[in-house]
C-alpha cells in the first residue's frame, strides 16, 4: 500500500466521520420532514371532511343529485380541494371538478373501501382524471333513505412536495456549509497534528544520531507535552549511557592495551575480532591484519584451535597449558570464556586470555636439571663417606667413645642426606616421564597394597602401630605398578611417622569416579591444621619439622606422591583436624 502523509489522511479521515454522521442525519430528517407534512396534509383533509359532513343537512337526499352538486360546489370555493360524494356501490353521485357520468367507478378506491368499513379512509396516488399526485380522505355518510355513501376530499400534493424540496434544500445548504467548517477544522488539526509528529520524529532522528543537544519543546495538549517530557528524558538517559559506556569501553581498551596478557576475541565461528597489543607483540601480528582469519590461519596449531572449539561446544570456563612454535617457541596458559549473547543461551563470541610462561617453564626445567644433576653427583660422594663411617666403626682396633659418638652422629646424617638424594632423583625421574621401561599394567589392587603395607610394617612394628587393610580382591588397578607402590609406601610411611605408638592405621580401597581406584590412608596421629593442608605437597615442606628430623623423614615423600598421582591422570588430597588424624586418598 502506499505510504500516504498523515495529515492527508487524518483531514480524510476526519471529513469521512464528519460525512457518515450528518449524511444518515440529513437522510432521516428529509424523510422526517416529508411525513410530517404528509400527516399534517392528511389531518387536515379529515378535518375538512367532518366540516363538511356537519354542514349537510341531515335528511340528506341521496337522489337529489343537484342538491348534492350544489354543496360540492359551494364547498370547495376559494380552495384547492376537490370532493366527491358515492354511494355506496361506487358511483359518483357529485364530484366539484368533473362531470360525475363521465367518472368511472370508485367502488375500488381503498379511501372509499376503508371509509364504509372503518368510517375513515385515506390514500396517496396519482389521479386518474386529474393526472396528479393526490391525497385522498373519506367519510362515510349516511343517506335519508337509509342508503349509505361516502364523502372523500383530495388535494394534490404539489404544494407539499414542494414544501419537503424547500426544506431539503434548506438542510443540504447547511450540511455542506457544516462540513466546509469542519474540513477547515479539521485541516487546522490535522496539520497541528503532523507538524508535531514531525518535530517528535526529527527530535527522534537527532537522538538516533547521537546529536541530544536539541529539547522538544511542546506545550499542549498535555498529552503530546507528556510524550515530548518523556522524550526529552529519554534523550538525557540516552546521553547519559552512551558516556557511561563510551567511559567504559575507553576504560576497558585502556586495561587489555597495559595487559601484559595477550587477549584474544573470536567470533562463534573462531574468527579474530580483536587482539591487545600484549597479543600483537607477542605473535608478532596486527589488528588490521588479522581480523576475520581464523585461530588455525593465523597461528598454525592445532591444539589452541581444538582447545577454542571444545570451549565453543562446553560454554564452560578453561584453562590448559599450550605450545606455540609461532613466530617462535612460547609456552602458553591460556584461560578460555565464552561469551553469551542477550538471551543468555546462545554463545555469540569466545575470550582467550593466553598468559606467556615460556620463562617460567625454562625456570622449572633449568631446577630440575639442577636438581637432577646435583643429586646424581653428590650420590657417589655421600656413598663413599657412609662406607668409610661404617668402616670406621666396624673397626678392630676400635675408637674412643668419644670419636665413636661423632662417627654415629655422622652417619645418621649421611644416611639422611642419602635418602634427600635417592628422593630427589626419584621425584625428577618422575618429572622426566619415568622410567621408559616402564608402562601401564593391570594390576589387583590387593596384591599392591599388601606388597606396600608388608614394606612398612617394620617401622609400624617399632611404635606396636597395626596395619589394617579393607580391599575387595576383585578390584583392578590400571598402573605403573612400581610407582603406584612407591606412593602407597610413602602414604603408609608418613601415617607411620605422625601416630602415636599402639594406634591404628586403616588403608581402604574402593572404586572411584571415572573408573579410577581410590585408596585411602587414615591413621590416628596428630592431624594436620587447614592452613598446612594446602602445602603439605610441597617439596620439603614440614608440618612438624623437629618430628620429621626425628623420624628421618625427608619433606619429599608427599611430593612424589603429589608428582606420581599427576603422572597417572590422577588426584591426592587430604582431610584432616588437629589431634584427629589424617586421612589422605590417592585416586589413580
Amino acid at each position: 500500500m502506499k505510504n500516504r502523509p498523515l495529515m492527508g489522511v487524518t483531514f480524510l479521515i476526519l471529513i469521512a466521520i464528519v460525512m457518515f454522521a450528518i449524511a444518515p442525519l440529513t437522510l432521516f430528517n428529509m424523510k422526517s420532514f416529508k411525513q410530517f407534512f404528509y400527516l399534517e396534509s392528511e389531518i387536515y383533509l379529515y378535518n375538512s371532511c367532518l366540516m363538511i359532513k356537519n354542514l349537510l343537512p341531515e335528511a340528506l337526499d341521496i337522489n337529489n343529485i343537484s342538491t348534492l352538486q350544489s354543496i360540492t360546489d359551494k364547498a370547495v370555493e376559494s380552495t384547492d380541494l376537490r370532493i366527491t360524494i358515492t354511494n355506496r356501490d361506487g358511483q359518483v353521485l357529485a364530484d366539484s371538478h368533473n362531470d360525475p357520468d363521465s367518472m368511472n367507478n370508485h367502488a375500488d378506491r381503498p379511501e372509499i373501501i376503508a371509509a364504509l368499513k372503518e368510517l375513515y379512509g385515506t390514500d396517496v396516488r396519482e389521479s386518474a382524471t386529474m393526472v396528479v399526485d393526490m391525497m385522498y380522505t373519506a367519510v362515510k355518510l349516511d343517506f335519508a333513505d337509509g342508503n349509505e355513501g361516502t364523502l372523500r376530499i383530495s388535494r394534490p400534493l404539489a404544494d407539499v412536495d414542494k414544501s419537503v424540496q424547500d426544506i431539503t434544500r434548506s438542510s443540504l445548504l447547511i450540511c455542506a456549509v457544516l462540513l466546509v467548517i469542519v474540513g477547515w477544522i479539521s485541516f487546522l488539526l490535522a496539520g497541528n497534528v503532523s507538524s508535531i509528529l514531525q518535530r517528535i520524529s526529527s527530535t527522534a532522528r537527532k537522538y538516533a544520531s547521537g546529536n541530544f543537544n536539541d529539547k522538544l519543546r511542546i506545550s499542549r495538549p498535555p498529552e503530546i507535552s507528556a510524550i515530548a517530557d518523556d522524550l526529552n528524558l529519554m534523550g538525557r538517559q540516552l546521553k547519559d549511557r552512551i558516556e557511561t559506556i563510551e567511559s567504559g569501553k575507553n576504560e576497558l581498551q585502556l586495561i587489555l592495551n597495559n595487559m601484559s596478557e595477550a587477549v584474544l576475541f573470536t567470533d562463534k565461528n573462531l574468527h579474530i575480532l580483536r587482539v591487545n597489543g600484549a597479543a600483537e607483540i607477542l605473535f608478532n601480528i596486527t589488528n588490521s591484519q588479522q581480523q576475520g582469519k581464523s585461530i588455525l590461519e593465523i597461528f598454525m596449531n592445532s591444539q589452541l584451535n581444538d582447545f577454542a572449539v571444545n570451549l565453543l561446544t562446553e560454554g564452560k570456563h578453561k584453562v590448559e597449558e599450550l605450545t606455540l612454535n609461532r613466530p617462535k617457541l612460547v609456552h602458553l596458559k591460556v584461560s578460555g570464556t565464552a561469551l553469551y549473547d542477550t538471551t543468555g543461551e546462545n554463545i555469540s563470541s569466545l575470550l582467550l586470555v593466553m598468559h606467556d610462561i615460556t620463562q617460567a617453564k625454562q625456570l622449572e626445567q633449568m631446577r630440575k636439571d639442577f636438581v637432577a644433576n646435583v643429586s646424581h653427583e653428590l650420590k657417589t660422594p655421600v656413598t663413599l663417606i657412609k662406607g668409610y663411617i661404617e668402616t670406621l666403626l666396624d673397626s678392630p682396633a676400635g675408637v674412643s667413645e668419644q670419636t665413636k659418638g661423632f662417627l654415629e652422629i655422622m652417619e645418621k646424617h649421611s644416611i639422611r642426606i642419602e635418602a634427600i638424594i635417592i628422593d630427589l632423583l626419584t621425584l625428577s625421574g618422575i618429572e622426566k616421564g619415568g622410567d621408559a621401561n616402564l608402562s601401564i599394567e593391570e594390576t589387583p589392587a590387593v596384591d599392591l597394597i599388601t606388597s606396600a603395607a608388608a614394606s612398612c610394617r617394620n617401622g609400624a612394628g617399632e611404635k606396636d602401630i597395626e596395619i589394617q587393610i579393607d580391599c575387595n580382591e576383585n578390584l583392578i588397578m590400571n598402573v605403573y605398578p612400581l610407582m603406584a607402590e612407591q606412593a602407597v609406601i610413602n602414604l603408609i610411611d608418613n601415617a607411620v611417622k605422625y601416630s602415636d605408638g599402639g594406634t591404628e592405621i586403616t588403608v581402604k580401597v574402593k572404586e572411584g569416579p571415572e573408573g579410577k581406584i581410590c585408596i585411602s590412608v587414615k591413621d590416628q596421629g596428630c592431624g594436620i591444621s587447614t592452613e598446612n593442608q594446602a602445602r603439605i605437597f610441597e617439596r620439603f615442606y614440614r608440618v612438624d619439622k623437629a618430628r620429621s628430623r626425628d623420624s628421618g623423614g625427608t619433606g619429599l615423600g608427599l611430593s612424589i606422591v603429589k608428582h606420581i598421582a599427576l603422572s597417572h591422570g590422577g588426584t591426592i588430597n587430604v582431610k584432616s583436624r588437629p589431634g584427629k588424624g589424617a586421612e589422605f586418598t590417592l585416586c589413580l
